[in-house]
């Protein structure tokens, strides 16, 4: 069962955020080609790296997400070469090894267990090259202890697709286990007013030690920490934790 098919419809009017495109796509001029995208989804970031020119994959679980970037790669007549590959980033086998792989979004938060972690690091360590690149981006730990914290929302402009939409979206935390439980609304204030009301999805977050510990035991070297995608170096409280990895 594809998990995030009632998300393929709406991600990209809800998922509108360009600050970290330009800071994997300077990862990827400086890269050895080929490179491989953990969690593409519609293609935020595909498309902008493929367009460098260089061998791309995009790996996701989704095949509704897949469909979605597929259409607008083709759509826009590229030539450059981008496989789309369904699969899952904790059971990865490729038969193939990658200058550079990609994780943005907060796709490894979608590793829930210990289990799922070290496998998700040790497979992605198999398909670098030597010296090759593995860069991820996750969010830090809550800054405050509200295991319940107040809804949020915004209001979305309209496109051919939809009218005026409402964006709302809360989460429920559980300090325990370290993981944040997700719940996302989309009300269409004018137009047909439709609502869309997604299953909630669970993520579990990282702090420094475990990033750091995870990849050396797969093989990796941290080669920098951003707490932001403007370059600056992490620090305790950070909303981003961007941690580039190079195999050892």
């Amino acid at each position: 069962m594809d998990e995030f098919a009632d998300i393929a419809e709406t991600y990209d009017w809800t998922e509108q955020s360009t600050e970290d495109i330009p800071f994997f796509v300077d990862l990827a001029s400086q890269a050895q080609a080929p490179i491989l995208e953990i969690g593409a989804g519609t293609g935020r970031i595909t498309i902008p790296v493929a367009k460098l020119g260089k061998p791309v994959t995009a790996l996701d679980i989704s095949e509704a997400m897949l469909s979605r970037a597929r259409g607008k790669w083709n759509a826009k007549g590229n030539s450059s070469d981008v496989s789309f590959v369904l699969g899952d980033f904790r059971s990865l086998s490729l038969h193939q090894t990658f200058g550079l792989m990609l994780a943005a979004g907060r796709t490894f938060e979608h590793a829930l267990s210990d289990a799922d972690r070290q496998e998700a690091f040790t497979r992605c360590s198999g398909h670098l090259q030597p010296s090759g690149i593995l860069a991820i981006h996750v969010w830090g730990p809550p800054v405050d202890v509200d295991p319940k914290p107040p809804e949020k929302s915004r209001v979305i402009d309209p496109t051919d697709e939809h009218g005026r939409l409402r964006f709302s979206w809360r989460e429920e935390r559980d300090f325990g286990k370290d993981l944040r439980k997700h719940y996302f609304r989309l009300e269409e204030i004018d137009g047909q007013r439709r609502t869309w009301e997604h299953d909630p999805i669970e993520l579990r977050w990282y702090t420094q030690d475990v990033l750091d510990a995870l990849g050396q035991a797969a093989g990796l070297t941290v080669h920098s920490r951003f707490g932001d995608f403007r370059g600056n170096a992490y620090k305790p409280g950070s909303l981003h934790m961007i941690w580039v990895y190079r195999k050892r």
